[in-house]
């Protein structure tokens, strides 16, 4: 059996490694590297900053059919595209229907 004396440094060992895996979990990484993140230097990268921004008011279209994964990303992307490049300033929820496994097989599209 063990003394209280050992249960007390059994306890702050146990603590210890705990609080030491926590700071090297992948939650604590995301964060710094969150905090590493520069928007001004992804805008530059991505060219986002040249695009030009549409005189036109916001405009879904009435009707369109899309067939295909292949098809149904473009889609995604045009719509992305159209909203972020409108000078429309509502806020807008777009939810997808496309799954992240199809999306992650796609390398070219996840640059996008």
């Amino acid at each position: 059996m063990h003394s209280l004396s050992d249960v007390t440094q059994i306890k702050s060992r146990i603590c210890r490694y705990a609080i030491q895996k926590a700071e090297n979990g992948s939650i604590s990484k995301f964060l710094s590297k969150l905090k590493e993140f520069d928007l001004n230097e992804y805008i530059k990268v991505i060219k986002f900053n040249e695009l030009k921004v549409s005189s036109i008011q916001f405009q879904l279209p009435s009707y369109k059919s899309y067939f295909g994964i292949k098809e149904i990303m473009e889609s995604e992307l045009d719509f992305l595209k159209a909203t972020m490049l409108s000078k429309f300033m509502a806020l807008v929820t777009k939810y997808s229907y496309m799954l992240i496994k199809e999306i992650a097989k796609d390398s070219k599209f996840l640059k996008k």
